[in-house]
């Protein structure tokens, strides 16, 4: 049987949860959009487009989501 306090931990546990995953998201995809939209209006070529989501995915994604699972298993 599930207590008040125990909702109260997981409700709290799940929203900051889903904050940091959505933020993390949003900027992940926000970025890798500015890229593309940058590589099409300026460079007008697709060779730096690879690269550039590359870069953003493996740098700004694999470091957030290593620290997110860090932080995560130090909470529980």
């Amino acid at each position: 049987v599930l207590l008040y306090s125990d909702v109260k931990y997981l409700s709290i546990y799940l929203s900051i949860y889903l904050s940091i995953y959505l933020s993390i998201y949003l900027s992940i995809y926000l970025s890798i959009y500015l890229s593309i939209y940058l590589c099409e209006t300026f460079f007008k070529t697709y060779q730096i487009l690879p690269k550039a989501v590359f870069i953003y995915y493996f740098l700004g994604g694999g470091v957030t989501s290593w620290s997110l699972v860090v932080s995560m298993r130090y909470l529980q």
